[in-house]
């Protein structure tokens, strides 16, 4: 079985894909507005990002 790994974001690379992911799952599939998901503590809070 994989294990997944965890990472804290610490680089603007990272946080466009946690915007790529969030876009995707929030705006396409949920239908949520842009500016409901993308607001102004996106750069002060900590994203984590995963894979397995």
């Amino acid at each position: 079985m994989l294990m997944p790994h965890y990472q804290i974001v610490t680089n603007a690379t990272d946080l466009q894909k946690v915007f790529a992911v969030r876009a995707i799952v929030f705006i396409e599939e949920q239908g949520v507005s842009y500016e409901g998901e993308i607001d102004g503590y996106d750069y002060s809070s900590v994203h984590f990002l995963t894979s397995s």
